[in-house]
């Protein structure tokens, strides 16, 4: 990206950091956009992909997050190692949206699995872990049995269903076989 975009949001200081330290400036940066305006954050986002196009990169390349194609997505449900749910249709902080937006953003989100090929489960991991009574609401009126919040550690007996805690697994937390059941026991 341009210098003086990086500049602008105050990032250019990340040209000078290791691999490791660029990553984690740029992931609080995106923490701290997760708090902002979506109409912001679109903004931005257009911003960076004609920034992106206009220095000759494709945007889907910048960086290894990304998001799984829908083949990928289809592969893993027929894989049946893995069940697919809803991360809700734009990933908007839900509680944002009050009830009738989570529950269109939800159901919206099952459609976009039916209409790809991957049946729709009643399950979802809300985004950024938000979730306020009117999400719990509409996320049940919208057929969800179960949604996953952001606390993190095993589900208990007695816990609600629909505010559930997670183990959230990355690349750093299972780089190794050993590092992977240390999270999951909750060692680390």
């Amino acid at each position: 990206l341009g210098d003086d975009v990086l500049r602008e949001l105050g990032l250019l200081d990340t040209r000078a950091l290791d691999d490791l330290q660029a990553e984690l400036r740029l992931r609080n940066f995106v923490t701290t956009l997760k708090k902002r305006e979506t109409s912001l954050v679109e903004r931005l986002i257009e911003r960076l992909e004609a920034d992106a196009k206009r220095t000759g990169q494709e945007s889907s390349t910048l960086g290894e997050d990304r998001f799984l194609h829908w083949q990928e997505v289809r592969e893993l449900h027929q894989s049946g190692l893995v069940t697919i749910g809803s991360h809700a249709h734009t990933h908007t902080p839900l509680p944002r949206l009050g009830y009738a937006g989570a529950k269109l953003e939800l159901a919206r989100s099952q459609q976009e699995l039916r209409d790809h090929g991957v049946p729709a489960t009643p399950i979802c991991a809300y985004p950024n872990g938000n979730v306020d009574d009117a999400v719990c609401a509409a996320a049940r009126d919208a057929g969800i049995t179960l949604g996953f919040a952001t606390g993190h550690g095993r589900v208990s007996n007695g816990d609600d269903p629909m505010r559930l805690r997670r183990i959230n697994v990355h690349d750093r937390s299972s780089a190794t076989p050993a590092e992977f059941l240390c999270l999951i026991l909750g060692i680390i």
